[in-house]
């Protein structure tokens, strides 16, 4: 995934603050909230501890799922790539 001043100009991008729950695979959910939101992933915050590597359900009320991989993760801050659709 691509930081922000590695970006092509014009790439499209959602900078609007987005609340949303996270599910682990052990079936633990923590709160987030997604921002700086793309085509193939997004960055969060979250008060929960999430991992690189971890794989994890993105639900947004209203507006479905997605599964998604965490790329990276420090201090509160992560940024996920989205994987595919999830089946509810």
């Amino acid at each position: 995934m691509r930081r922000l001043q590695d970006r092509p100009q014009g790439e499209m991008t959602c900078a609007v603050p987005i609340g949303a729950t996270v599910f682990r695979e052990d079936g633990s959910a923590a709160l987030v909230t997604l921002v700086d939101l793309k085509f193939d992933g997004c960055e969060a915050f979250s008060s929960e501890t999430l991992v690189a590597g971890e794989r994890l359900r993105i639900y947004q009320s209203g507006q479905g799922c997605i599964e998604a991989e965490v790329e990276w993760a420090s201090d509160g801050r992560a940024e996920m790539r989205f994987l595919t659709d999830c089946k509810v």
